[in-house]
């Protein structure tokens, strides 16, 4: 898949504490972490956090079917350390045009995550599209 989509789950809730799940986060925040960025920087949080972003290989449909396997089974296991909130980013780059559908297969997985869904869509340009083809194209002889 082109690195033009990047999908991703986060998770949030003023209680929650991602530190005490085995989950491989990208990124976390319990309550109470001093933040390094954003508008609390330099302060203590004032809710926990994670980020999980999909390897970057897989497309939509993959990546969608790899946050089931992933977080399913753990919907439960978020509640208990403090989440309130999850959903789905997808993030598209594009040059020229975007048109993009899901598949009710697509659609029935994101319900059974019982989330939200925020899709993005930002132009790039076409040299920045064929620096990334080409980027894939190479990655794609090495596999």
């Amino acid at each position: 898949m082109s690195r033009r989509w990047h999908i991703s789950f986060f998770i949030s809730g003023d209680e929650f504490a991602p530190s005490k799940l085995n989950i491989p986060f990208t990124e976390s925040n319990d309550p109470g972490d001093i933040a390094k960025t954003g508008r609390f920087k330099g302060k203590p949080r004032p809710y926990g956090s994670a980020w999980y972003v999909t390897p970057e290989h897989l497309n939509p449909s993959e990546s969608f079917a790899h946050l089931l396997e992933v977080f399913e089974s753990r919907l439960d296991d978020l509640r208990l350390v403090g989440a309130t909130d999850w959903h789905i980013s997808v993030n598209r780059e594009y040059y020229a045009q975007c048109n993009e559908s899901f598949s009710r297969e697509d659609l029935e997985m994101i319900l059974r995550l019982e989330c939200g869904f925020d899709y993005s869509a930002f132009t790039i340009t076409e040299e920045e599209e064929q620096k990334i083809d080409q980027e894939d194209e190479g990655r794609n002889k090495e596999d």
